[in-house]
Order: structure tokens, then C-alpha cells, then sequence
């Protein structure tokens, strides 16, 4: 007489299959402390070919990329705070933007 896998099984879990949960936790703190003195700071909605035009200034400066970013940042607000940049932000669908063509 041929007996079925699920005859041949019990309830209890497979050894090999049971996941463990971890006994030990990483210890993040060296990342926490870099991220407090150095600053690091992501942006969210940069377009690609823009992330690529930062990233070909940095490679034909030869410098990091967060270089570039910076000082294009730095130069901007300054313009921005002296008046040489203007900013005109529009109303679209109940919040503000300064690129309502993109929006969807």
C-alpha cells in the first residue's frame, strides 16, 4: 500500500526549513555617528539625466559627486538669498511646486 507525502509528514516543522530568528543585533552605531558628523542628506525626485550631468561635472573635475552637489547647492542658495535666482513656485492640485509640467 502507497502512502501519501502528507501521511509521512507530522505538524512539527522541518529543522533545516524552521527560520531562527536572530540572536545577535548589528550594531549600527558607527554608521549612525558617520551620518551625524558628515552630513549625509539624500533627495528624493532627481531626475536621471540630471543625476548624469552632476556625475559627468564630477568625473571631468575629478572630484566626488557630492562635491559637485554641494557647491552647486552653496552657489545657488547664495544667488537665491542675493536675488539672482528666482524661484516662482505654482499651485497645483492643492500644494505647491516649481515644476507643475512634471507633475501628474
Amino acid at each position: 500500500m502507497r502512502r501519501s507525502i502528507a501521511d509521512q509528514l507530522s505538524n512539527e516543522p522541518i529543522e533545516v526549513l524552521a527560520r531562527r530568528p536572530s540572536k545577535g543585533s548589528r550594531n549600527r552605531s558607527w554608521e549612525k555617528e558617520q551620518r551625524q558628523q558628515v552630513g549625509v542628506v539624500t533627495y528624493r525626485g532627481i531626475p536621471k539625466p540630471l543625476n548624469e550631468r552632476i556625475k559627468t561635472v564630477a568625473s571631468e573635475l575629478g572630484v566626488p559627486i557630492g562635491d559637485v552637489v554641494r557647491a552647486f547647492l552653496e552657489r545657488s542658495l547664495n544667488d537665491y538669498k542675493d536675488g539672482k535666482l528666482n524661484l516662482d513656485p505654482e499651485l497645483v492640485t492643492g500644494r505647491y511646486t516649481l515644476f507643475p509640467s512634471r507633475d501628474k
